[in-house]
């Protein structure tokens, strides 16, 4: 796919097999799935840190009601691998040291967050 142009797919070639060598359908998938959930985390961080939701402005463009289910169920996928990735990195950060990401704001910052 585009994420790997060199990538070559996994082929088999039987014994009896003279021609080109087919590819694994479920290499293809999981290939495809994978490059999707790059694709939906990547919106989802984007909306994240500059606020521009992908999934909002392709919502107003899609007339179907169908589409506009799967479109937010692909997004809200990229939200749930975003979420799973910052609290793993979290989760060991905290047996490395010890301490939270929180603990190393700096003061200024953390008197703000108390004071919500």
């Amino acid at each position: 796919f585009f994420c790997f142009p060199n990538h070559k797919p996994h082929t088999t070639l039987l014994p009896s097999q003279k021609t080109k060598p087919t590819t694994k359908p479920t290499m293809g998938l999981l290939s495809f799935v994978f490059d999707a959930l790059l694709l939906s985390s990547g919106a989802a961080g984007v909306r994240r840190y500059t606020g521009i939701s992908l999934a909002t402005i392709l919502d107003n463009r899609v007339a179907n009601p169908t589409a506009k289910l799967f479109l937010s169920k692909y997004f809200q996928a990229g939200e749930v691998v975003i979420d799973s990735i910052g609290s793993l990195v979290e989760k060991n950060n905290n047996k490395l040291t010890g301490k939270s990401l929180d603990s190393e704001l700096p003061k200024n910052l953390s008197d703000k967050n108390d004071k919500k």
